[in-house]
């Protein structure tokens, strides 16, 4: 691989050899003095190629160093400063200042149709023979329908760490969830079975 400078001053990611080439990207830089990784990661996930380099690591601060800075407020401020987040099911995080970061029901739809499609072609794909080149087909669309979830988490997890952190709190404050004893099974025991079976495993996906 190879990095480029374009005129306008872009830059272009090129990655093959002249003989067997692989493609080329094109990506903006907005780092002055900006030099070229001597590294990058190339991986595929569900027929989707991904490329990711980085030149430079900022350490996270100790423990230490942000108690260091929390006390250069006063309590009053420190409190002022503060906001408490809250996991849930309905509404994936609820800030104590009132904000709340969800899904729109466009995308709840969405979420569910794919839900659909991605079981139906796991059925599929474990009744076709095992090795066969059907059968990775079907394991691949049910891969790809599965994306449209994974990548709403991750635009949920970016729009809301962005819309927290650009605001005036500097302390943030999470609840120790035992997502383990959450979802523990209710099924129960031949002694004891265990009872709305099926309700608990449905919140128990949704926790997960």
């Amino acid at each position: 691989f190879q990095f480029e400078q374009q005129e306008n001053g872009a830059w272009k990611l090129l990655i093959g050899t002249k003989k067997f080439p692989c493609g080329e990207l094109a990506f903006a830089n907005h780092r002055p003095g900006w030099t070229p990784p001597a590294s990058i990661h190339i991986s595929l996930n569900a027929g989707r190629w991904h490329v990711g380099f980085s030149n430079e690591a900022l350490p996270a601060p100790s423990e230490k160093e942000v108690f260091e800075q929390l006390r250069l407020y006063s309590e009053d401020e420190l409190l002022a400063r503060t906001i408490g987040l809250d996991r849930g099911v309905a509404v994936p995080v609820m800030a104590s200042t009132g904000q709340a970061f969800g899904l729109s029901d466009i995308q709840q739809q969405r979420l569910a149709k794919k839900e659909i499609q991605r079981k139906r072609w796991q059925r599929r794909a474990a009744r076709r023979v095992k090795g066969s080149a059907n059968r990775r087909k079907a394991n691949l669309k049910a891969a790809k329908a599965g994306l449209y979830a994974s990548d709403l988490r991750q635009e949920l997890a970016h729009q809301a760490s962005w819309a927290l952190v650009k605001g005036d709190a500097r302390l943030f404050v999470l609840e120790d969830l035992k997502v383990k004893n959450m979802t523990r099974s209710a099924a129960g025991t031949a002694a004891e079975p265990g009872k709305r079976v099926s309700q608990k495993a449905g919140l128990n996906r949704a926790i997960l």
